[in-house]
């Protein structure tokens, strides 16, 4: 098994056939506006897990899953079906307020798992921290809650071994 870690929130995992992108998101910094994940790694992944609709965590998740056509496994929290489309929270929109079709989505409650192929996936509930933001001399602090995307997060359990992405 080869894990690589990219920057402070993304992972590639891979295990013989399988590429597990989890947190394909985006590197926030100011003067390096570029994806965690590499672009020239999105058309292998064969999976692609989102802990939580952070856009460090999930604003490149559309992106990987159209250029590798592989299944995205979230929290229901980031999902919802409306005319029997399945819609996960906009990688790149404001919170709860604006949703996307996404296809080959799976998302899951806490307890549930699923099988793609030869990867079981499962959802534990965990919880986010306090976000602090610097702004000039002083922070700017946020607790999340619930109801908003830094409100619940989920520890994904691939095959039996755990792996925390924060």
């Amino acid at each position: 098994m080869k894990i690589r870690h990219f920057l402070y929130n993304s992972f590639l995992i891979e295990n013989g056939k399988n590429k597990i992108a989890i947190d394909p998101g985006q590197n926030l910094w100011i003067f390096n506006l570029n994806s965690l994940i590499p672009k020239t790694e999105w058309k292998s992944v064969t999976h692609i897990l989102i802990t939580h609709g952070d856009p460090d965590h999930h604003w490149q998740s559309d992106r990987v899953a159209e250029a590798s056509n592989a299944p995205v496994v979230c929290g229901k929290e980031l999902a919802k079906v409306e005319d029997g489309k399945t819609l996960l929270v906009d990688p790149r929109g404001r919170e709860l307020t604006s949703w996307i079709p996404f296809k080959n989505v799976y998302p899951l409650d806490i307890g549930e798992s699923v099988i793609l192929g030869d990867v079981e996936i499962e959802a534990v509930k965990t919880v986010h921290g306090p976000i602090s933001v610097p702004f000039l001399w002083f922070k700017i602090r946020k607790q999340p809650g619930p109801g908003g995307i830094l409100g619940t997060q989920y520890v994904i359990l691939v095959s039996g071994t755990q792996f925390v992405c924060n």
